[in-house]
């Protein structure tokens, strides 16, 4: 799976030999990458490493509105595709594209190669899935999160050993996989470089997209930080010294009322002008708080409605240490409190359900919006950490600060310190330009915090230790979050985080529980999800309960993103809006009883869970509910009380969010 040393007979030879010992005694290769290995032990009870592969597919219709939906992913990375191929054109090798759900989107190569691939089963609508194909790049650089080569007996079915795959994530510059580009190819042609290739080309489609993480785009060139800015979701302005406006974003043009394209190049006073002396700070390399900004022909400064407000400070400088570059994020002045709550945050699944654990990670949420104090999100891989961030910083008093968001898993040790502190505009000069100067009075979220390296992890406690940061820019006014994979006392005792940052950042710990401990508050995250599935335009579908008691049955390794990939295809089959065993993938249906031991629940779990399901039995009747449990209607309604519900959740089946109906009930 690692980029491979020798790419020659006695190597895959010897893969062969590994592999047959797996599939006949299951005997662990030690010479055989991990993350193959692992692989293999998943794909054992599900697949028989001597058939053919299941070629599961996306119905066409489907495929059609996925195609549309995704037309833009498809644009930016076609033209890398065909000049992939053309750098192999002759070898037999295809160039596919997939989704994030691993649908194969797109193929390029010759014309008789493609032919002869759709005649076994391999074209567009194809899932790439691990559990229907085995061992796979595709499969394994969506679960790793990075460039994977699979060669030869490595993959797990036989039927792909004389073939090589190699591919590469495509993420967003806030770190969210939008799809996965890679190669399909005799061994033969291979080589020990097809990594690197597939690294290159799903870093020139981030490109393309305009979605390159701040770092690497701002080492590229400074004028690629306005593709940076527009996935920022305040008004933001970029000028120069001679104080012509470089860049403005989608928001700011909407607040200044103005097209974007007729403005960039003019003179930003045309625009907004600047309180005295504002100008001048800027130039010094100070940063400035906010205050009031005049719309030219305007005399009036206050605060009236429409009035706007911003803050300034110095976003890049060069080698005599000057600043070059200046940014202003503006507000509306009369939108600095609203009297009514701005759009509503998405609120993970993981939130969803009524178990004491659900109730208490939901009070823990509200203390943390309420907090000033860092946030720390553990939970394994699939669950919503950013999502969970994010909801805390919209309903903190920071949301209409900016909030950036890094995963830490996607760049170099090195680019990381890049990205947090910014670039040297040369040798001994200071950095400027970082993600910690774009988070200046919001948030700044780091995923896979762990991987930080000690330079990083360093700054970092400088900034929570409210110190002068080593930029130069002045007290750092950003509220730190961060996802983690394990405990912090975990991570401080492998070495992998310094004890006093760990100390530092244990404020308000977060941790979210895989889904397979959490069995009574399935019914209610699944809904979430659905929920979340209608409200992104997918068909709205309910469960049958032959497939809601599979979906409970699993024990969903790859949690929420996991449930909501086979939630997706399975809403986008079930034509008539009812989902049933038959719409679930196989591997579901087939294995959703061997779930080993199963996790003793505690009394006052299987109490809820009772009641839970005599609440959706009598339609929230609780005459009905006291006579099927036998117990009295004032036991009932107490209970119910104790766990936050109100009779009328049944009746109404659920709310969009997935929370308990938290009304005064009383018998």
């Amino acid at each position: 799976m690692e980029p491979l040393e020798s790419w020659d007979v006695t190597h895959f030879r010897r893969l062969e030999a590994a592999w047959g010992a797996f599939v006949t005694a299951r005997s662990l290769p030690a010479q055989v990458d991990p993350a193959v290995v692992r692989s293999w032990q998943r794909c054992a009870p599900r697949l028989n490493p001597e058939a053919a592969p299941f070629f599961k597919r996306v119905p066409d219709h489907a495929l059609n509105r996925r195609l549309t939906s995704l037309q833009r992913l498809i644009e930016a990375a076609k033209p890398e595709m065909e000049d992939m191929y053309q750098a192999i054109e002759g070898s037999r090798t295809l160039v596919l594209l997939t989704d994030a759900s691993l649908c194969l989107l797109e193929m390029v190569g010759h014309p008789a190669t493609a032919r002869r691939a759709a005649s076994l089963g391999i074209r567009p609508g194809l899932y790439w899935s691990e559990t229907s194909l085995g061992t796979n790049a595709f499969a394994l650089a969506h679960r790793e999160g990075r460039p994977v080569v699979v060669a030869g007996a490595e993959h797990y079915l036989r039927w792909f050993h004389q073939q090589f795959t190699a591919a590469a994530p495509i993420h967003t510059a806030d770190g969210r996989m939008v799809g996965i580009v890679g190669l399909l190819g005799p061994l033969a042609s291979g080589s020990a470089y097809v990594g690197g290739v597939v690294l290159g080309a799903a870093r020139a489609i981030e490109a393309s997209m305009g979605r390159l993480d701040f770092t690497e785009q701002l080492l590229r060139q400074e004028g690629a930080l306005q593709a940076v800015l527009d996935a920022v979701a305040e008004p933001v302005i970029l000028w120069d010294l001679r104080g012509q406006i470089t860049h403005l974003n989608a928001p700011a043009a909407q607040c200044l009322g103005v097209e974007q394209r007729a403005v960039v190049g003019r003179p930003l006073e045309e625009q907004v002008v600047l309180p005295a002396g504002v100008w001048e700070r800027l130039r010094q390399g100070h940063a400035v708080g906010e205050v009031a900004l005049r719309r030219p022909g305007s005399q009036e400064m206050g605060p009236g409605r429409g009035a706007l407000r911003g803050r300034a400070l110095p976003l890049l400088f060069g080698p005599d240490e000057r600043p070059r570059l200046f940014l202003l994020i503006l507000r509306e002045a009369g939108r600095l409190r609203p009297a009514a709550p701005g759009p509503r945050a998405e609120r993970p699944p993981e939130l969803a359900g009524f178990s004491p654990y659900a109730q208490r990670i939901r009070k823990l949420v509200e203390a943390a919006q309420r907090g000033q104090g860092p946030v720390v999100v553990e939970g394994e891989f699939g669950l919503s950490r950013e999502t969970v961030a994010r909801l805390i910083h919209q309903g903190s008093e920071r949301r209409y600060g900016p909030w950036v968001a890094l995963n830490c898993s996607g760049l170099a040790p090195g680019d990381l310190v890049a990205a947090l502190a910014g670039t040297r505009a040369g040798p001994g000069q200071p950095r400027t330009g970082g993600l910690l100067a774009m988070a200046q009075g919001g948030t700044l979220f780091l995923d896979s915090a762990e991987l930080l390296p000690e330079e990083a992890q360093r700054l970092l406690l400088v900034l929570l230790q409210r110190k002068h940061l080593p930029s130069g820019g002045g007290l750092g006014d950003v509220r730190v979050m961060v996802g983690i994979t394990q405990p912090l006392r975990e991570l401080v005792r492998r070495g992998s985080l310094r004890k006093d940052l760990a100390v530092a950042l244990d404020c308000f710990a977060v941790d979210l529980r895989p889904l397979r401990e959490r069995r009574s508050d399935l019914p209610a995250i699944i809904r979430a999800v659905l929920e979340r599935h209608a409200a992104a335009g997918l068909p709205r579908a309910t469960l049958s309960a032959e497939a809601e008691e599979l979906l409970l049955r699993h024990p969903w390794p790859g949690n929420t993103t996991e449930l909501a990939h086979v939630l997706e295809q399975a809403v986008l089959v079930a034509r008539d809006g009812v989902i049933r065993p038959h719409h679930l993938p196989q591997e579901l249906r087939h294995h959703g009883l061997d779930l080993g031991p199963a996790r003793v629940k505690s009394v006052e779990e299987a109490e809820l869970e009772t009641i839970l399901q005599a609440g959706w039995a009598t339609g929230g009747r609780v005459t009905q509910m006291a006579a099927l449990l036998g117990i009295s209607r004032t036991t009932v309604w107490r209970r119910l009380r104790k766990a936050g519900i109100h009779p009328s959740f049944f009746k109404t089946g659920h709310r969009a969010d997935g929370l308990p109906v938290h009304e005064d009930v009383a018998p």
